[in-house]
């Protein structure tokens, strides 16, 4: 059984041979052989760098900041800064609908009465959704609020 297997494989070899679908590689010589080996590991070595630039580039698409529908950004944003110089300004409004508003002068400037007076105000959008805004007074008195519902 052995001996026909053989045969029979050797006449495959054959039938392929002559069909052009098996190269006959016996006539090469041998630095032909080293050359097609060298193509051989410099294809494998191709397919690995694309390998290893595509795991990249998914690996980069992943770890890539998810953009959060929920991310509030400051959509309006001033401001004047002059401490030192006699007082300050901002204000911003955010995407949320906060915004926050606040003015800062510097009274009896140069005496042992000195001091900051500030006026401001912010607004938020409470969770039962009614929009609040906070007026506040700070001055050598202490701080003074006054809360207000503005609309829901």
């Amino acid at each position: 059984m052995h001996r026909r297997s053989l045969v029979s494989r050797i006449a495959r070899r054959c039938r392929l041979r002559a069909k052009g679908r098996l190269a006959d590689r016996s006539h090469q010589r041998p630095r032909d052989r080293q050359r097609e080996r060298q193509r051989k590991r410099e294809r494998a070595m191709e397919m690995k760098t694309i390998l290893v630039i595509w795991v990249v580039l998914v690996a980069g698409a992943l770890a890539a900041p998810q953009l959060n529908p929920n991310e509030i950004t400051i959509v309006k944003q001033e401001e004047v800064n002059n401490i030192g110089v006699g007082g300050y300004r901002f204000s911003y409004e955010q995407s949320d609908g906060q915004k926050r508003e606040e003015t800062a002068e510097l009274k009896n400037e140069g005496t042992d009465n000195e001091a900051m007076s500030v006026v401001g105000s912010f607004s938020f959008i409470a969770p039962d959704g009614h929009t609040y805004r906070v007026d506040y007074t700070a001055d050598e008195t202490g701080f003074h609020p006054s809360i207000n519902l503005v609309a829901k």
